[in-house]
């Protein structure tokens, strides 16, 4: 919920006598687009805030209190059921509140569900989209050369190579996937740096399962059949929560693999056994998501929050870009293939490119970079696009609000005019 007032939007400011673009007061909250960590529901904020100094009669902050408290125990339990009853994960799979990001997954998912075999060691497949995509092929390519995985990347190797343009979705086949029965699958169904993103979440070419999913900036964007997934993992800071979190769902089955080398604390069936609390857990954290799941689930279905990211947030932006007449320009062509998530685009203006401090050229146009200084006054944050690519980046996370965006598309439209009318 943003406190900026109605007859701020839709008023156009052109350029002053200084040849300044002019703006409306600035609002009290700010519109967050950060990539992540990004925005949390007010509501969630108010929560917390209200319960500081004392949480449940404590006279203590959460962090202040013991983990293993009867407060602390019936708040972590709260938020695994909230989480459970909002995403409907079934009682084949449990839910995991560790640390360390989704980052430390791509290491982590190998030495708990693949066998430590060199002699006969099971084959994945990844299919490599973006980034975050990439730096886990990476990992598990260590793995490989150490001989403990056979790694299958797709489209093709070429993916691999520095400085690959990630630009699309790729046409996917399963016949391709599933070639040689590998272990699992691995995917990232978001591509946060790129804009890029999975529609439908499970496309045709993986609907014989054994998914393993990075969803660190889609989780709970939308519903999810857990039949097809054997774990999912996601960094609760962008869609559920503050940094601190990485939530991982994995169908119980699998406990048991992990090789022996594997810490205690980073084990998952060990985890599992001791409700996530083997070791301290990021207890601040994990409060805070719990106050997410609870405000999620009070307000809306899955279902719901799709609408609302896909219709209500994301296609305004995608709209704003089209009725520019090239002004900004997609950087996803393919609308097949856009992120409802994370909306990038680029803008030209007459075609000069930000220079460095040392005099050199960036990836960014100079008027990309006018354009998140001067949306920054107005407290929209969080702009500026990914630095190896430059451009705009607008993540739209879930607890952005159709208010955000609209004091966005607006800022678009009165910056274009502020541009052209020089």
């Amino acid at each position: 919920i943003n406190k900026s007032a109605p007859a701020e939007i839709g008023v156009i400011f052109r350029k002053s006598r200084t040849n300044k673009m002019q703006h409306p007061p600035a609002p009290e909250r700010a519109h967050i687009f950060n990539a992540g960590p990004a925005g949390l529901p007010i509501e969630t904020l108010q929560t917390a805030h209200s319960e500081w100094f004392n949480y449940e009669g404590t006279g203590m902050n959460v962090m202040e209190m013991s983990h293993r408290s009867p407060e602390f125990t019936r708040l972590w339990k709260k938020a695994r059921d909230d989480l459970r009853a909002l995403a409907a994960i079934p009682e084949t799979h449990d839910i995991l509140f560790l640390q360390g990001g989704a980052l430390s997954q791509f290491g982590l998912w190998p030495m708990n569900l693949c066998r430590m075999d060199t002699a006969n060691p099971d084959t994945v497949t990844i299919l490599v989209t973006g980034q975050w995509s990439l730096k886990c092929a990476q990992k598990l390519k260590q793995f490989q050369k150490a001989g403990f995985l056979n790694v299958r990347v797709l489209p093709s190797e070429e993916v691999l190579t520095p400085g690959y343009n990630f630009d699309r979705i790729p046409e996917f086949n399963a016949e391709e996937i599933y070639a040689g029965a590998p272990a699992f699958v691995h995917y990232t169904s978001n591509e946060t740096v790129h804009g890029l993103q999975f529609h439908p979440l499970v496309p045709a070419a993986l609907q014989q399962g054994n998914l393993i999913c990075d969803m660190s900036s889609d989780f709970l964007c939308r519903p999810i059949d857990w039949t097809k997934f054997a774990m999912v993992y996601a960094g609760a800071q962008k869609n559920v929560g503050p940094s601190g979190t990485t939530i991982v769902v994995i169908r119980k089955d699998l406990y048991g693999r992990a090789w022996p080398i594997c810490p205690d604390s980073l084990t998952y069936a060990k985890q599992g056994a001791k409700d996530s609390m083997l070791n301290t857990p990021c207890t601040f954290s994990g409060y805070m998501c719990g106050l997410y799941f609870d405000h999620m689930r009070q307000r809306f279905s899955l279902d719901q929050i799709e609408h609302r990211n896909t219709v209500e947030k994301a296609a305004k932006i995608y709209r704003a870009i089209e009725a520019s007449n090239g002004f900004y320009q997609a950087r996803v062509e393919d609308p097949n293939s856009r992120s409802i998530m994370n909306v990038c685009l680029r803008c030209p203006g007459d075609g000069t490119m930000a220079m460095d401090a040392a005099g050199k050229p960036t990836k960014y146009y100079a008027a990309e970079l006018e354009f998140a200084k001067e949306a920054a006054k107005e407290r929209l944050s969080g702009l500026k696009g990914y630095r190896d690519l430059g451009g705009i980046r607008c993540s739209i996370y879930n607890a952005s609000t159709p208010a955000d965006v609209d004091a966005l598309v607006d800022f678009m439209r009165r910056f274009q005019e502020y541009k052209q009318s020089a």
